[in-house]
């Protein structure tokens, strides 16, 4: 199972001389596995008319131990469409050590309004307060226009699990097992917690 956390967020730029403003318009936020991450918040706060700031606070009711979070930008113009970065992070190396340029921009935009910012294990409440942009601040120019701003978080990845065509050989097991019908349960146990059941029935016929 891939646990996800989607976030998506909308922005105005508009340009002046040698500024700009720039104004968050909408915020979407969604949790794809609510036993392993509840969403408590998730809204924009108008502080006047230029300027509104992000809030968000979610729980990890689980230690989270490793993270990726892909991010994508998107223009408006007949819809939105991607526009100028794509790109995904390993969370946990990359605050140990940033390696990514957009994702080191990012960052250094939002690090001081948020608890997030150490390297792994996670756990608890991951709080974004008051997060706003200055553009002066920004490292790469932005022209002025509407903007969708995407994350998608997938953590603790397990990937496929695959047993196919197992049969066990009599002759090959190192204990004799008497005629009967068995049932062997297995519980699989990971972030220290149990995930998946399987029961195994087997009938054994001694010849």
């Amino acid at each position: 199972m891939r646990n996800v956390i989607k976030v998506c967020f909308a922005l105005s730029i508009l340009q002046f001389t040698n500024t700009a403003d720039i104004k968050f318009t909408n915020i979407i936020c969604k949790s794809f596995n609510k036993s392993w991450v509840g969403i408590n918040k998730c809204r924009l706060r108008a502080i006047n008319r230029k300027k509104t700031v992000l809030n968000f606070n979610c729980t990890f009711l689980h230690p989270v131990t490793n993270m990726d979070v892909h991010f994508q930008m998107f223009k408006r113009g007949n819809g939105y469409h991607p526009w100028m970065f794509n790109f995904t992070v390993d969370i946990c190396r990359f605050l140990r050590k940033p390696y990514n340029p957009f994702g080191i921009i990012l960052f250094k935009a939002g690090r001081h309004f948020t608890n997030f910012n150490h390297s792994c294990p996670y756990m608890g409440d991951q709080i974004v307060d008051g997060l706003h942009v200055d553009y002066k601040a920004m490292q790469v120019p932005l022209p002025s226009g509407e903007f969708l701003f995407q994350m998608t978080w997938y953590f603790n990845k397990i990937g496929d699990q695959i047993v196919d065509g197992l049969h066990v050989d009599y002759k090959a097991l190192q204990v004799p097992i008497p005629s009967g019908e068995y049932l062997l349960e297995i519980t699989w146990i990971f972030n220290k917690r149990p995930q998946l059941i399987t029961n195994v029935y087997v009938t054994i016929k001694e010849d």
